[in-house]
């Protein structure tokens, strides 16, 4: 699967949409993901829905435009060294994390 971003506003005929800042995805390809990416491409048009796969891949060019980051499916190391990246490439950016299950490991 492709992972990249949604264009759904490009695709409208006569649309001339002002792009309002980015709506980040972190995750593996995967369906659920790309649904995820097009569904929030339709949702929110006047925002640039990226994907990437890893927080190396986390580009400090977004600036303060990153309007939230969606770590989806992550967990343990792998989430928690994303949420650092994004915390340091991107301090003010909201984030909402997509899971299916949580596990609660007790010391």
């Amino acid at each position: 699967m492709f992972m990249g971003t949604s264009d759904y506003a490009a695709k409208q005929k006569n649309a001339v949409t002002h792009i309002n800042g980015t709506l980040l995805i972190v995750a593996d390809p995967d369906l659920f993901s790309e649904c995820l990416m097009e569904a929030l491409g339709r949702k929110f048009p006047t925002f640039s829905v990226v994907s990437v796969t890893s927080s190396a891949t986390i580009d400090d060019d977004y600036g303060a435009d990153v309007r939230l980051v969606l770590p989806y499916r992550l967990a343990g190391e792998r989430l928690h060294s994303v949420l650092s990246a994004i915390r340091e490439k991107h301090p003010e950016a909201p984030i909402a994390l997509v899971v299916e299950t949580i596990e609660i490991g007790r010391a």
